[in-house]
């Protein structure tokens, strides 16, 4: 067994972290919290209040490493996303999150019915639940990265590659605010 190397120090400075535990019962009254999806991450008060305010239908996350679980559906291991029924051929993919696959997106979206969108404002917190629209919930899009990388070579020599199977998969969710409420809090 491997054990890391580690530093204590007795008497150290740590800072006070207030935690402020959010009910969102309320807002989620008499629906299956397995049709809501809770962004994992707190949006922008702008993109928020725009949604809340109508003047937005629509919530752009992109699909990446760290939060593809949230989005994806997984395999009946466990371990590994499902792949969609539309892919022609299986052996013919490249299944990672971010490999193009002549735009053919591979994976199998969670049937999610509900968004809950959140954003911080100075001492509070901002939950507003949304409905995705039944007849399109999402459109999947392929961001390409147009911008050259460049390889260097040791004598100094550069040559400029484009990576044209590499995207990011974005999940652009039609939504219909629903309820909306404010949680007072440190943050």
């Amino acid at each position: 067994m491997k054990v890391k190397p580690a530093i204590f120090t007795a008497g150290d400075y740590v800072p006070d972290i207030n935690v402020v535990n959010v009910d969102t019962s309320e807002l989620t009254e008499g629906i299956n919290p397995e049709d809501i999806l809770t962004i994992p991450n707190f949006i922008d008060k702008t993109t928020y209040e725009n949604i809340l305010n109508g003047k937005e239908n629509t919530l752009l996350r992109i699909i990446g490493d760290l939060n593809a679980s949230h989005f994806l559906e997984m395999d009946i291991t466990g371990r590994h996303f499902k792949i969609s029924n539309a892919v022609t051929s299986r052996d013919d993919i490249d299944a990672g999150i971010h490999t193009y696959n002549n735009g053919n997106f591979p994976f199998v979206i969670r049937d999610y019915k509900y968004l809950m969108i959140r954003a911080r404002g100075i001492g509070c917190f901002m939950y507003t639940l949304c409905k995705l629209k039944e007849d399109n919930p999402y459109e999947i899009l392929a961001a390409v990265d147009s911008e050259d990388d460049k390889l260097i070579f040791p004598s100094g020599e550069e040559i400029n590659v484009q990576y044209d199977n590499t995207v990011n998969w974005t999940l652009n969710f039609n939504v219909e605010v629903i309820r909306s409420k404010v949680f007072e809090g440190d943050i």
